[in-house]
């Protein structure tokens, strides 16, 4: 994905003591305080959004469905055309919303106006709502143009980053049990990492590393063989993907992690797959 920044200044749509707007190029956040029994409506027209909630309960209305939030809980809504948020005794929303190219090439397994609950254990959902909420609270005149380039260029790759895991989330059987799934949220999360340890893996799982390989082999499968099968599956997109057409294959396989194009092109062949070059479009 090619991240088209606009970005000279943040243009602040709408400033009051309970609602808050800044627009970053194609990247607008959002901060509402909703009193008790407050209706707000939503317009998002070819756009996703990211909506996460603070304090009381609070209520999700779409055109065709209603959903209840609980505290802390966040949703992502893909080109949901409009939606109202409502809350029996008050509540904050943060909303992140961006273009809907992000998700291009995402397959989220769900109907478009379904919104998608992102789970707790989300490597990804904390940070992003953090610098999201920093960046609404900063001084708008210390944002000068290159500063405010990059907030929207972090805000883009943080949010498909969100995506990309939730995607991989997806993937992990309902039935695993805690250990297993907290160690592959963590491949999925850290994929890109070369890096990435098995004794960091088992930390995160909050169990031993030889505990961790005996949780993966109940599975019929490895650590090593999941970090190498996500490897390659964002492999396969970026190099059929015309907009990483400058990238050699290199450079792709060093940034997912591979440490070289020749390790990229080895772990291709032993998924049966082609060679990197036959996947680059012509």
């Amino acid at each position: 994905m090619t991240f088209r920044c606009a970005t000279r200044h943040p243009e602040t749509i709408m400033e009051t003591n309970r609602s808050t707007t800044l627009v970053f190029g194609a990247v607008t956040l959002e901060r509402h305080r909703l009193l008790s029994n407050e209706v707000r409506r939503f317009d998002t027209p070819q756009e996703i959004a990211v909506i996460g909630t603070a304090q009381g309960p609070t209520t999700l209305r779409s055109a065709s469905d209603i959903w209840q939030l609980q505290p802390r809980a966040a949703v992502l809504l893909l080109a949901c055309s409009d939606f109202e948020l409502s809350s029996e005794t008050g509540c904050t929303a943060l909303i992140v919303r961006g273009p809907a190219s992000l998700a291009e090439g995402l397959d989220l397994h769900r109907e478009v106006e379904e919104p998608a609950f992102i789970p707790e254990r989300s490597a990804l959902i904390g940070p992003f709502s953090a610098f999201a909420s920093q960046t609404l609270n900063s001084n708008r005149r210390s944002f000068t143009p290159l500063t405010s380039y990059y907030v929207e260029r972090l805000l883009q790759e943080m949010f498909q980053g969100l995506l990309a895991e939730l995607t991989l989330i997806e993937d992990i059987p309902v039935d695993a049990n805690d250990s297993y799934t907290r160690a592959m949220i963590t491949l999925a999360a850290r994929y890109s990492d070369p890096s990435l340890t098995s004794a960091e893996i088992a930390q995160a799982a909050n169990i031993s590393r030889r505990q961790l390989e005996r949780e993966f082999a109940k599975h019929g499968t490895t650590i090593r063989t999941e970090l190498r099968k996500l490897r390659v599956r964002e492999a396969q997109k970026m190099l059929a993907d015309p907009e990483y057409s400058m990238l050699t294959v290199d450079q792709i396989a060093r940034h997912l992690g591979f440490s070289n194009g020749s390790s990229l092109s080895r772990a291709m062949s032993d998924s049966g797959l082609g060679t990197p070059i036959s996947l680059r479009p012509s």
